[in-house]
C-alpha cells in the first residue's frame, strides 16, 4: 500500500512480528515505514491504508466483498479509526480495536479474528472471546466508587442514583469509509 505513494526504496520494514503485550492476549505488529513523494501529504498515507489489511484480509477487495456479503451486521465503527490532523499536515491515528463505544448509555464491543482456510472455528470464537473479554470486565466490574463502606443503615436513608455510561463524555468517532473524511481531505488540501 505505501510503496503508491512513498519514494522508490524508502518502504521499508523496521520492526517485523514485534510483541505488544495486553491484560489477556499478546499482539505481533509489523512497523512500516516510508517518505512521502512531494505530490502526497499525511492523508494520502492513511487513506492509502485503509482499510487495514489486519481487520479485513488479504487481497483487500475481495476481502472486503466476502465481509460485506457475509457478516450479519455492519462493522461501523469497528476497524475505522480516529486520531488527529494537524494544521501543520501531521497526521496521527490509530485503528479501533480493542474499543468500547458508549452510546444512548449502552456500551457495545466487537473483536474479530484472523480466519484462514484452514481456521478451527471453535478456536476463532475462542479468540474473540479472550479479546473482548478485558473490555467485558471493565464495563461490569464494579469499582472502587461502587462499594459502600457505610453502615446499612445510612445506606437505607440515600437511594444510590444510578449513573449512565458515559455521561458527561464526548468521544469522536472517525470512520474512514465515511464522505466526511474524504470532504476534510480535500478541505485540508486546499488550505
Amino acid at each position: 500500500d505505501k510503496s503508491r505513494i512513498c519514494q522508490p526504496g524508502s518502504v521499508k520494514v523496521i520492526g517485523r512480528r514485534q510483541i505488544e503485550m495486553y491484560s489477556r492476549l499478546i499482539h505481533t505488529v509489523d512497523h512500516v515505514e516510508g517518505y512521502l513523494r512531494k505530490e502526497f501529504d499525511a492523508l494520502d498515507a492513511f487513506l492509502c491504508h485503509t482499510w487495514a489489511v489486519t481487520v479485513t484480509g488479504a487481497p483487500k477487495t475481495w476481502a472486503i466483498q466476502f465481509v460485506e456479503e457475509n457478516e450479519r451486521s455492519q462493522r461501523c465503527w469497528y476497524g475505522g479509526a480516529v486520531g488527529m490532523v494537524g494544521f501543520d499536515g501531521s497526521m496521527n491515528t490509530g485503528l479501533t480495536l480493542r474499543t468500547v463505544r458508549v452510546k444512548d448509555g449502552a456500551a457495545e464491543v466487537r473483536a474479530g479474528a484472523t480466519l484462514l482456510y484452514d481456521s478451527d472455528p471453535p478456536a476463532e470464537e475462542k479468540e474473540t472471546e479472550l479479546k473482548a473479554s478485558a473490555l467485558i470486565d471493565a464495563i461490569v466490574r464494579a469499582g472502587p466508587e461502587d462499594t459502600t463502606t457505610s453502615s446499612p443503615a445510612a445506606s437505607t436513608q440515600h437511594e444510590k442514583v444510578p449513573v449512565r455510561a458515559g455521561d458527561g463524555k464526548k468521544v469522536v468517532l472517525i470512520d474512514h469509509e465515511d464522505s466526511f473524511v474524504h470532504t476534510l481531505g480535500n478541505y485540508l488540501r486546499q488550505t
